[in-house]
């Protein structure tokens, strides 16, 4: 996953910044553009080679390992000033602006009407938060070379670093996309500034425009967790709460932290299937919120509804097996577990139902969790779950543990409600 600063760094932006030495600088450079957009820029041929397009987008996506390991290809290009460009970008990405300027100025000696020295200068400056200067660049290759669409980008990104410039550099950068369809670096530029913008409406409630926006983002820069984040608030902020856990769901399968985030989701998506009174699609999202973690506390009603339906699946497995339909038991019980993993009676009937089919294991381990719960709690069973334990540990090859347990039993409880079967199930074993 790549670091905040990489983020940055991989475009020309450097977040929303308040500098108010900033601010007056872009109105004036963009009434220049107004006088001199008839005088098109000559810049030199940009190369297409395929290692060069790849290394591109690695730097426009911030992927600093790719475009490293890309870096000994462009040896064999000769490509020339744009070499320089590029290697200045990726000292840039890599946290090393000083170096990356020195670039741009060898870069500058050699192509001093080439917009993209300008362009890539402005960026540079841009994502180090020196916005002055990154309006000096901008100024200055505009006054050199005209119109360009690489100096519309890196007017997009400076207006993208101030506060409320997202709008206008959104426009810009479309712009520049129009002039010119290929135009390197954009891509992560579009998605940021749909990103700004999209939340900008969704602050304003404007969930259409919002959740178009979002969408063009995500689809821009795919590695963007913010990006794909939103998308699901944006999703969310359009009743589609479906597909806003969709996206969470993805982004966790992926490796990323968000576990807490998708449970509160599930519950939100929960809430909103009730009221739409589709309890069988609450049911499943206030599970998946449990196993991610939400107490009952937490859950609210959530738990009520998961208690509610965990004890009519245990009514249906208990009428199941009154039936003789071990399966069908076994599967309400199950389901009931999955709902609500602490219920007693769900694990004691399951139990029951394994030793029956045979699986004295999966009996074992079920009535263990049955008295040890019991015994945290001071529970009193309705019935001796301590003589059914002995019996499929004993059917199991363990008769001498079998026979602690059910000697345990009697003294702790010489009284007990079932000391006579437990007397009866000793006298049953095997003497020693």
């Amino acid at each position: 996953m790549r670091s905040a600063v990489a983020l940055v760094l991989a475009i020309p932006l450097c977040g929303c910044s308040r500098d108010p030495q900033a601010a007056p600088a872009a109105p004036a450079g963009e009434t220049r553009t107004a006088k001199v957009e008839t005088r098109k820029a000559a810049r030199p041929p940009r190369s297409m080679d395929v290692d060069v397009v790849r290394f591109r987008a690695a730097l426009d996506r911030g992927r600093v390992d790719e475009a490293r390991a890309l870096l000994p290809l462009l040896e064999e290009k000769r490509i020339g000033t744009e070499d320089l460009l590029l290697r200045a970008r990726l000292d840039a990405l890599s946290g090393n602006a000083v170096d990356a300027i020195r670039k741009v100025e060898t870069a500058r000696k050699d192509a001093p009407s080439d917009p993209d020295v300008f362009a890539t200068a402005a960026e540079i400056y841009a994502a180090a938060g020196k916005l002055d200067a990154g309006w000096e660049e901008e100024r200055a290759g505009e006054k050199a070379c005209g119109d360009a669409a690489e100096l519309d980008r890196a007017r997009a990104c400076l207006w993208l670093s101030r506060s409320g410039g997202a709008r206008k550099g959104l426009e810009l950068l479309q712009g520049a996309r129009t002039k010119d369809p290929d135009l390197p670096f954009t891509d992560r530029a579009l998605s940021q500034a749909h990103l700004l913008v999209g939340k900008e409406d969704a602050a304003a409630r404007k969930g259409p425009t919002a959740l178009e926006h979002a969408r063009l983002a995500a689809s821009l820069d795919p590695d963007d967790v913010d990006a794909r984040r939103f998308l699901s608030e944006a999703l969310l902020l359009n009743g589609d709460f479906e597909g806003g856990v969709r996206e969470i769901e993805a982004l966790v399968e992926e490796g990323q932290p968000l576990g807490a985030e998708l449970a509160l989701l599930h519950k939100k998506a929960g809430i909103a299937a009730l009221l739409e009174h589709d309890r069988e699609r609450a049911i499943g999202h206030f599970a998946a919120a449990r196993k991610l973690g939400l107490d009952d506390e937490a859950l609210s009603t959530g738990a009520r509804v998961l208690a509610e339906e965990a004890g009519a699946r245990v009514d249906k497995g208990v009428e199941a097996y009154k039936a003789g339909d071990l399966d069908a038991a076994r599967a309400q019980f199950t389901a009931a577990l999955e709902l609500d993993p602490d219920r007693i009676a769900a694990k004691n009937h399951l139990a029951v139902v394994e030793f029956k089919r045979g699986d004295l294991g999966a009996a074992i381990a079920l009535w263990r969790a049955v008295l040890e719960t019991a015994g945290k709690e001071g529970l009193e069973l309705p019935e001796p779950v301590h003589v059914n334990l002995a019996k499929a540990v004993a059917l199991s090859g363990d008769v001498e543990a079998a026979r602690s347990l059910l000697e345990d039993y009697l003294v702790k409880h010489p009284d007990g409600r079932f000391t006579t079967e437990t007397r009866a199930a000793l006298d049953a074993l095997p003497p020693k």
